[in-house]
């Protein structure tokens, strides 16, 4: 289990299964506290989380704010690409 508050890294705020972020998202200011901007067109950010596979089941809960849909974008906030 993992809690990303987003305040400023991926650092897990329930244990120790911290989160790695690629490429470079910024911070902004969210609802409550700060919030992450995965703003990139090429889609190059992105958080890892590497304790995360297929053997445990898993459930993933996000609010989030799409500003829009445009051109070539998926709209993905979650892919399991990798997961063995």
């Amino acid at each position: 289990m993992a809690c990303y508050d987003f305040e400023s890294d991926a650092t897990d705020s329930y244990s120790s299964n911290d989160g790695e972020l690629k490429g470079t998202p910024s911070f902004i200011s969210g609802k409550i506290g700060n919030a992450i901007d995965l703003n990139d067109n090429s889609m190059d950010e992105y958080i890892n989380v590497s304790w995360m596979n297929s053997t445990y089941g898993y459930e993933v809960v996000a609010w989030i704010n799409i500003r829009s849909y445009g051109g070539n974008s998926q709209g993905r906030i979650f892919d399991s690409t990798g997961l063995s």
